[in-house]
């Protein structure tokens, strides 16, 4: 078991080291603001209800939404789980549409239980994605046809550590410490596409992000009779100044390369800095959530989170941020979980929605994200493996203002593994 844990962690920091989680995992323009689209937190039956999951426990379910949850997977010594997602997102335009597809890695979580009031949790996942080309186009008199390019790319990767304290029957805590690791690229590329006496310009910077990150959470849960019982929950993310290191080079290239100014053979260089110190900050961040559980068989979630982003400032400018808040939901049924003669008696069954306003205000429009989701967890035979499989529909954005909207459709595969799986049997 000491040896399958020592692997299994190593696995997930060369996953770290390699920034796989954090390869342009979003293609949306609207990714050039802040510190770019913020990864969803949840792992399998968290993303089929809606994202919930401040409220809610689980003895077959990881649950990274409250770290306090953890205690709650008493019944296994030791869990794995790995998640994919694939994203189509449809972009509109008063006057054009275009269609993108994304799938990357999107989660690998151990679980194991440390004593009987410590559970812990090693894990890796996204914090936030960066990932645009945009072009702007226009005519002027004396020039002619100019092109300036916008491209991002890169993301946030988060290798957390979470524990879960249960020092009381019906009260548990939990803390998160997060090593935020990753870069985000950004490049303008003007070109003068009439005039070939005039050398292009190009403006490149590498922001690198490499700190720490600390969130807590607690939840009680109690039996409301004999059938019902219930869970409360609440989050806190700390305010956190995050340390950067920027690197910037700009200057006139002879070239029509966009995506890097490395590309283009550079003729006079108006700026050059090299690990520039600077920072952002994370705001504080409040969530509050319950569930209702009967009999095993039926759950039904909520959740609303709260983030102060109006006094943030990125790299020293405000980048159209606001305040952001997000209301979820999210039910489970499970007509017989110890059905022998039906399969599908087995099945979770899931079903939720979730609307937020999120942190960017472009134009002074602040977006909207809203969309459904469903999904169910299929029981592997004969093995103590559930298989998650989740669908979610929705839309970010609008046509209002010059703006664009965005039409998602989100599919995620999450495999959760326990310890049988590495156990050898004793009989056949």
């Amino acid at each position: 078991m000491l040896k399958t844990i020592r692997i299994l962690f190593s696995t997930m920091l060369l996953l770290a080291s390699l920034n796989l989680l954090g390869q342009n995992n979003t293609s949306s323009p609207y990714s050039q603001f802040g510190i770019g689209d913020l990864a969803n937190k949840g792992f399998g039956q968290n993303y089929a209800m809606g994202g919930t999951g401040i409220g809610m426990r689980s003895n077959f379910n990881q649950n990274n939404i409250n770290p306090a949850s953890l205690s709650s997977l008493s019944i296994q010594r030791f869990k794995l789980q790995i998640g994919v997602k694939s994203q189509t997102t449809k972009f509109e335009t008063s006057n054009a549409k275009t269609t993108r597809n994304d799938i990357n890695l999107d989660y690998l979580s151990m679980w194991f239980r440390v004593s009987k009031w410590w559970y812990s949790s090693f894990s890796i996942n996204p914090f936030s994605n960066v990932g645009y080309n945009i072009l702007d186009a226009q005519n002027y008199t004396n020039i002619g046809n100019v092109e300036t390019y916008f491209v991002g790319s890169g993301g946030i990767n988060q290798f957390n550590w979470s524990n879960s304290f249960q020092f009381f029957k019906h009260f548990s805590v939990g803390i998160n410490a997060s090593y935020l690791l990753g870069s985000l690229d950004q490049t303008r590329t003007v070109l003068f596409i009439d005039d070939p006496l005039t050398t292009n310009s190009q403006f490149e910077k590498n922001i690198n992000i490499n700190d720490f990150y600390f969130n807590y959470g607690m939840q009680y849960y109690n039996k409301l009779n004999e059938d019902y019982s219930y869970t409360l929950g609440f989050t806190f993310d700390n305010k956190t100044e995050i340390d950067v290191k920027n690197n910037i080079l700009s200057g006139s290239t002879h070239g029509s390369y966009t995506n890097s100014i490395y590309d283009n053979i550079l003729i006079d260089t108006l700026e050059n800095v090299k690990d520039q110190k600077d920072s952002f900050t994370i705001p504080t961040n409040l969530g509050v959530g319950f569930s209702i559980t009967k009999n095993d068989k039926f759950i039904f979630a909520a959740d609303y989170t709260s983030q102060n982003w109006s006094s943030t400032k990125f790299l020293g400018k405000s980048d159209s941020l606001v305040n952001s808040n997000s209301f979820k939901f999210g039910i489970e049924y499970t007509p017989q979980r110890n059905s022998i003669t039906h399969a599908y008696k087995r099945f979770h069954y899931r079903f939720g929605g979730h609307y937020s306003n999120t942190y960017l205000n472009i134009y002074n429009k602040q977006l909207q994200d809203y969309g459904i989701s469903f999904g169910l967890g299929i029981p592997l035979k004969k093995t103590n493996t559930l298989l998650n499989l989740s669908f979610e529909l929705g839309q970010r954005g609008t046509l209002d203002n010059n703006l664009i909207k965005e039409n998602y459709g989100i599919i995620r595969l999450n495999l959760s593994l326990s310890d049988i799986w590495f156990i050898k049997r004793k009989f056949d």
